[in-house]
């Protein structure tokens, strides 16, 4: 059996031409989704900063409402 040889050459060009397009493509995606990624990350990391600092912040509210609350039970109980 004996293949025809042109119709094989040009679906190898074909699809040499379409990779050659599809590559750069693709990078440039990956690019564009990793920058996005580390856009997204920061957020999420300043977003949990700012929680910490609000988180310790009622904590040192809730200490001084405590100590108001035991002087006050000293001078009344």
């Amino acid at each position: 059996m004996k293949w025809d040889a042109p119709p094989h050459i040009l679906l190898n060009l074909l699809l040499s031409f379409q990779a050659a397009f599809t590559g750069p493509v693709l990078l440039m995606a990956s690019n564009r989704q990793g920058e996005i990624d580390r856009r997204r990350d920061i957020d999420h990391y300043l977003i949990d900063v700012y929680g910490n600092q609000m988180i310790e912040e009622v904590a040192s509210q809730l200490e001084k409402l405590n100590k108001h609350v035991e002087h006050f039970d000293e001078e009344h109980y």
